[in-house]
């Protein structure tokens, strides 16, 4: 076993946790069970887990990337109600791994949120991406920070019909991370 950074080709794994912070930006028409036009931003905070796994060579590791954003809190509107929500993102990573420095970015060809104002539980459909730099102070841990946008372009909402849905996702994770080389 190697640690994150060490020249060997083999099994990369990336456990990771973290705090995020952030907007969404809602543009949408819905025409039933009331005719509304949408435009709003509303602020997002949530907790953030997932991991990395891949095959790793010299200072590169590709592989899948899942993340999952739960007890999301998304307040601020003066037009949409609060909201809680959970996420669930699955895309395809790249890291460069450098001496005390990795950067990385992911695309998240799958992404999907249920969301809960109070009236009821939609679920949005996407996909996105992230980018990232860490810091590698220690051998085994790392501190992140990440940019990700998950584009939302779907809903199903029962009882609502909509004729256009948008919601731009963007937040802003601080992660701790254990980069492992197998």
């Amino acid at each position: 076993m190697t640690w994150a950074g060490t020249s060997r080709a083999g099994l990369y794994l990336e456990p990771y946790v973290g705090y995020g912070t952030g907007k969404d930006s809602y543009n949408f028409v819905q025409t039933s069970p009331s005719s509304a036009t949408v435009v709003s931003d509303i602020n997002s905070k949530n907790m953030n887990y997932g991991g990395k796994v891949g095959y790793s060579f010299s200072m590169l590791a590709l592989g899948a990337d899942y993340m999952a954003e739960s007890s999301g809190k998304a307040t601020g509107s003066s037009v949409l109600p609060d909201e809680t929500y959970t996420g669930s993102y699955i895309g395809a990573f790249v890291n460069l791994g450098l001496p005390f420095v990795k950067v990385s970015g992911t695309y998240f060809l799958s992404a999907s949120a249920k969301n809960d104002d109070g009236s009821g539980v939609a679920t949005f459909k996407g996909s996105g991406y992230k980018v990232g730099l860490g810091f590698t102070f220690l051998p085994l841990i790392a501190i992140n920070v990440d940019y990700y946008v998950i584009n939302f372009d779907k809903i199903d909402s029962p009882g609502s019909t909509f004729t256009s849905f948008k919601d731009d996702h963007k937040m802003t994770m601080v992660s701790v991370s254990l980069p492992i080389n197998l």
